[in-house]
């Protein structure tokens, strides 16, 4: 594990969507949160990351720490789209369409 790439979330690192002529706008881009950080050794119970930072090798938070930027991406996706998935759910009218989402949902853990 030490050299390893480990992708960290960091509320502070945002990164904006620019127009045309430069200027940013909207909100934060959820991907650019994540920053690849290296692994740089490792205790009996942590990787370390430097700066005196941490990663626990058991119980470490899938929201601020990814193993793989497939993890990464399937974190973006899902901030990225939960919210309007959501709101067309809660807009259907249509008895087996929610029906057939509820089971779907049941198989999830």
């Amino acid at each position: 594990m030490i050299g390893d790439t480990v992708w960290i979330f960091d509320e502070n690192h945002r990164v904006y969507r620019k127009d045309e002529n430069g200027r940013s706008f909207g909100g934060p881009i959820y991907r650019e949160h994540w920053v690849p950080t290296k692994i740089t050794g490792e205790t009996t119970r942590s990787w370390l990351i430097g700066y005196g930072e941490k990663i626990p090798k058991k119980g470490w938070n899938p929201r601020a720490v990814a193993f793989s930027l497939q993890e990464v991406e399937e974190q973006a996706y899902v901030m990225d789209n939960r919210h309007r998935l959501g709101d067309r759910v809660r807009d259907l009218r249509d008895a087996p369409t929610m029906r057939a989402i509820a089971a779907i949902l049941d198989g999830v853990k």
